[in-house]
């Protein structure tokens, strides 16, 4: 049940309190955008889990590593398995880039797993219209040229905030 007032409130599946959406992770899947559950409670979920089972959060983070492995060379090998303007094939440098830009946009909207389903279920002639497959530098040359990332006479602009010093 939403209820609406000074702060978005939502009410959390596992403890059953109302909180404020600030105590909720971002779930883009659902309808509200959030996490059915608060954090503290998929915290709790999470260790109770890795507690029953030992091997639980290792098995997870191999399932997850290899898929993305996997997923990774098939859309390095649907786009040619090379940088378009050098032919470097070293894959370790390889870089997925937008045609058009707007890859920053997008990788703001998703995430990266929904991102490799997107790129492995597009037709190959859409995905090659969109999509190109660029080394490491000639990428970012690109960005510096058309000015798609924040630079400042030539150098990538740090995006880690600054730390306050305590008095």
């Amino acid at each position: 049940m939403l209820i609406w007032s000074k702060y978005y409130m939502k009410r959390c599946l596992l403890c059953d309190q109302e909180k404020p959406e600030e105590e909720f992770g971002i779930n883009h899947a659902m309808r509200d955008g959030l996490m059915p559950y608060c954090r503290n409670c998929y915290n709790e979920k999470k260790r109770r889990l890795s507690y029953i089972d030992p091997h639980y959060a290792e098995l997870n983070r191999k399932y997850g590593r290899a898929w993305f492995k996997e997923a990774r060379r098939t859309i390095l090998y649907r786009l040619g398995g090379k940088c378009v303007v050098c032919g470097f094939d070293d894959e370790r440098a390889l870089q997925v880039d937008h045609i058009n830009g707007g890859g920053l946009k997008e990788m703001r909207e998703t995430n990266h797993y929904r991102f490799c389903k997107k790129l492995l279920t597009l037709p190959e002639e859409e995905l090659k219209q969109q999509y190109q497959l660029l080394c490491a530098n000639h990428n970012m040359i690109k960005k510096v040229e058309k000015k798609e990332h924040p630079f400042k006479d030539g150098v990538a602009i740090s995006r880690q905030p600054k730390r306050l010093s305590v008095k």
